[in-house]
């Protein structure tokens, strides 16, 4: 009888022992994540090429990076140049069928263009080999700056766009069929009426758009959130809370191209572990099991 009722009590014990929450980890750690700043990471569907931001110790100079993981590591990230007069290219994002490259530039579409912001641009790739950058004509609006692209598999377009002098920015979604962009439509997410949203990292299969903002539920600044489809529209946002936000900043959130994981830059402690002495710390890559993000905000 004493057993039995030990058995019973560590039986009791294990069923409500509560769940093991697994946090974030870094990503990266050498050539993608370093003690320089990076931001906005996209790789292939077999995770062994990588496109990334990184920037000079000052966050002067912005340079688009791309690695091949080889013999179970990432190699020596190199330089890619797209544009024949010096432009900044950021934000990179590769298509699931590897064919195109999107990114935002603050490239002048022609000598008579004068606006002066980014637009978003994107390349064709084959063998290996990078077309003339193509400015995303149908996105890209005048009176305003288009930045931060991701796609779906089915190349859905998700991105931002800002109306200069305005206080807002909002996310907008178009199809692309290799040539033609749709017209943008506005994505309506409750409760972020004149908020700024940015960097939606859209799931592979559309369903879900990942954030950045600065709402009412926050970790601790700029945090990430995500919204859901559903028949009448996007859902109310969320906080992804503390499994993938900390005190520090978060944005760049990419998928990917199974919806497995979800990749993110943050500026918390990292690859460089004392940043009490930066203006703003180095951002490092991290990645976390998509369901376990949701299975976290449910316990």
């Amino acid at each position: 009888m004493k057993s039995f009722c030990i058995i019973l009590l560590l039986f009791i014990s294990c069923s409500e022992a509560p769940k093991k929450s697994v946090k974030a980890e870094l990503y990266g750690v050498g050539n993608l994540s370093s003690e320089l700043p990076e931001f906005m990471l996209t790789m292939n569907k077999n995770e062994t090429k990588a496109y990334f931001n990184r920037m000079d110790k000052n966050r002067v100079n912005i340079n688009l990076m791309f690695s091949t993981f080889e013999n179970e590591q990432w190699t020596e990230a190199i330089y890619i140049s797209l544009f024949e007069k010096p432009s900044r290219i950021v934000d990179p994002f590769l298509t699931n069928d590897e064919k195109y490259l999107f990114f935002s530039s603050n490239a002048l579409q022609n000598e008579d263009d004068k606006k002066d912001d980014y637009n978003v641009w994107y390349v064709e790739i084959k063998d290996n080999q990078y077309s003339k950058p193509i400015y995303a004509e149908g996105i890209n609006q005048p009176e305003s700056a288009e930045i931060y692209t991701t796609l779906t598999n089915e190349n859905i377009i998700a991105f931002s766009s800002e109306i200069r002098g305005d206080k807002k920015r909002d996310i907008y979604l178009s199809k692309f069929d290799g040539k033609i962009f749709t017209k943008p439509e506005r994505v309506f997410i409750p409760g972020t009426r004149n908020q700024k949203l940015g960097n939606p990292g859209i799931s592979p299969d559309g369903n879900t758009i990942v954030f950045g903002a600065n709402l009412e539920v926050t970790v601790g600044g700029y945090d990430l959130y995500y919204t859901e489809k559903k028949k009448d529209g996007w859902s109310i946002a969320k906080n992804l809370g503390p499994l993938v936000n900390s005190e520090e900043t978060e944005f760049t959130p990419v998928f990917s191209k199974n919806g497995e994981w979800l990749y993110f830059t943050s500026e918390r402690a990292g690859v460089v572990q004392d940043i009490s002495g930066y203006d703003r710390a180095p951002g490092d890559f991290y990645r976390v099991r998509w369901k376990d993000v949701l299975e976290g905000l449910t316990e």
